[in-house]
């Protein structure tokens, strides 16, 4: 949302999801060039890179859609849908 607030030139929105970011401790590349973007002051917090993995195979639920269609959901996901755990 900070991105959408200031296309539309709401610093004071993208400041305030800016700073949310720094207090959870989130800041990235792109939220420091938001921040020079918004005119924001520097982070108090280091700025780190997102960490990802690849999910496993077992770590996914395959289900089948009305369409037809198979759908790869994880797991979390998979039993928010069928309101169920194992």
């Amino acid at each position: 949302f900070v991105i959408k607030a200031l296309q539309v030139g709401d610093v004071g929105r993208a400041r305030k999801g800016l700073q949310i970011i720094d207090d959870e401790k989130l800041n990235t590349p792109m939220a420091e060039h938001l921040r020079q973007r918004a005119g924001a002051p520097p982070a108090t917090n280091p700025i780190g890179m997102i960490e990802w993995r690849r999910r496993e195979k077992d770590e996914h639920e395959w289900v089948t859609n009305a369409q037809g269609f198979s759908l790869r959901l994880n797991k979390i996901e998979y039993y928010k849908e069928v309101g169920t755990m194992h």
